[in-house]
């Protein structure tokens, strides 16, 4: 095979802008509001996905560094506490 396979890398931030971006062109698409109303809710929810990620860091850090635990997510795969 001569073609080469990129790997594309992506980031919280371009997660979060993904998501934000989804939900405001639906509410966008159900509401037909205007560009200076999509850029408030486009913010809106981008500040709402960030605290939904902060969120799911403190709760994975809870369990796996001070509980112990293992943690299984679909989304963003396995965690653990690597013995030192």
């Amino acid at each position: 095979m001569d073609a080469q396979k990129t790997l594309s890398v992506v980031t919280e931030k371009d997660l979060a802008q993904q998501i934000a971006s989804n939900l405001t062109k639906e509410q966008i698409t159900k509401k037909q509001l205007d560009s200076d109303e999509s850029k408030q809710i486009f913010n809106v929810n981008l500040a709402n996905c960030y605290r939904v990620w902060q969120a799911f860091e403190k709760f994975v850090d809870d369990q796996v560094v001070n509980k112990g635990r293992l943690v299984d997510t679909q989304l963003a795969g396995l965690f653990l506490k690597l013995p030192a």
